[in-house]
């Protein structure tokens, strides 16, 4: 459990990340996720929302489907049970999308966001202009790997079945 002056210290570091999100494209809840065999590191925005999405049986990681998806609509690999506690969370949310950046036998990696309703035009937004997933996508990144104040990992392990690891699908 994290105490209340490190859970402030993450909750103004994890505002100032999402400040400009929240401007410009009205998220307000993003995940930066890299899977490195067995071993996953999870930055988050927030920390009780993605425990949920680990303790749910019926979602599966987004690491897990085929490399040829490059954006993901949440109900693509979230339980409905998940996708509900979420929009009750945040009020609805018209936007729950994943960017899987790369997945390949030994490496993923993927971002996923959610935004306001007020937002609801973000995924043609996103398909219509590769710049702007592509800013998102580097503003993230930048804040996770060169900010000092970065966003402590939540790290664990899974363990890959012979099926699994031979999977595409």
């Amino acid at each position: 459990m994290m105490s209340e002056e490190k859970k402030s210290v993450h909750d103004k570091t994890v505002e100032k990340v999402l400040e400009p999100l929240k401007k410009t494209y009205g998220i307000e809840y993003f995940s930066y996720c890299q899977y490195h065999g067995n071993e996953c590191k999870i930055f988050c925005s927030d920390t009780t929302a993605y425990s949920g999405f680990l303790a749910d049986k019926n979602s599966f990681m987004p690491a897990d489907v085929s490399p040829k998806n490059s954006v993901l609509d949440w109900n693509m690999y979230c339980s409905a049970e998940y996708l509900d506690y979420i929009r009750k969370r945040y009020h609805n949310p018209a936007g729950l999308i994943t960017f899987v950046l790369r997945h390949d036998e030994t490496y993923a990696e993927h971002v996923a966001i959610s935004a306001s309703a007020n937002s609801a035009e973000l995924m043609s937004k996103l398909q219509s202009s590769p710049q702007i997933r592509n800013d998102i996508i580097a503003h993230i990144r930048n804040q996770i790997h060169f900010n000092k104040k970065q966003i402590k990992p939540i790290i664990f392990y899974r363990e890959i079945s012979k099926d699994e690891s031979t999977n595409t699908n």
